[in-house]
């Protein structure tokens, strides 16, 4: 598997998850790891997290999904 496989299986992984507990665990551990792994990466700035945690909560909002193909579209 390459890096853009794993990537995208990683953001599917994330998109099936609608329990906003358990998408703060999944960002915690993922930040405990990279933070592990990657010195510059050890010091996210407190506005980083908090715009991550907004947009989890924002992903819950289903009021404005919109569809795979579109989402692909816009990628584009």
């Amino acid at each position: 598997m390459d890096a853009a496989e794993i990537r995208g299986n990683f953001v599917s992984l994330f998109a099936q998850v609608d329990d906003p507990g358990i998408l703060k665990v999944m960002l915690d551990k993922c930040l405990e790891i990279l933070k592990a792994h990657d010195p510059l990466a050890a010091e996210f700035p407190p506005d980083f997290i908090v715009e991550l945690e907004e947009a989890i909560a924002k992903s819950d909002d289903e009021s404005e999904a919109i569809s795979n193909e579109e989402a692909f579209k816009l990628f584009r």
